[in-house]
């Protein structure tokens, strides 16, 4: 019988989460990879919620507020959900939200000594992010640690 690939929060990451990751990170000009990288991250975060003890799912109460905890706690988190929002919605109306509008997620080239070294492309095209205020982010560091921040502390699950 075959696997079914969303049997618990690890499979997702796994099969769904991992290989959109790895897409972007050999296709680091390529909006759609950074888009599904995103998406995928933002809903890693429901399928966590669906296989938390039932006492903390009563604790918790959605998923939405799960995302408000890991927004919380992980600054790189709290880009990605407002990213991944932005992407759906075109705008988002909240006060708090990093960034508003999808076009904020662009393809372009930073100045040299901007970057951090060994994150994005060297001299060429990436995806970056410019937050509300006018801060520009590579969009792969911040899903790299995003992505990390999820191995590190969903203990037991990924």
């Amino acid at each position: 019988m075959a696997e079914r690939a969303f049997e618990t929060p690890r499979h997702f990451h796994e099969y769904i989460v991992s290989p959109n990751i790895e897409a972007f990170i050999n296709n680091p000009a390529s909006l759609q990879c950074a888009f599904n990288a995103v998406m995928r991250l933002d809903s890693l975060v429901g399928h966590i919620y669906l296989s938390l003890p039932e006492e903390e799912k009563v604790s918790v109460q959605s998923d939405h507020n799960l995302r408000k905890i890991y927004s919380d706690q992980c600054e790189e988190y709290s880009i990605i959900r407002d990213a991944a929002n932005s992407y759906k919605y075109a705008r988002l109306d909240r006060p708090s939200a990093r960034l508003k509008y999808s076009t904020q997620t662009k393809v372009d080239r930073i100045a040299y000594g901007q970057g951090r070294f060994g994150v994005g492309p060297y001299a060429g095209d990436q995806i970056l992010i410019e937050l509300e205020g006018g801060k520009t982010l590579q969009a792969l560091e911040i899903i790299r640690s995003c992505d990390q921040f999820f191995k590190a502390n969903i203990h037991g699950l990924l």
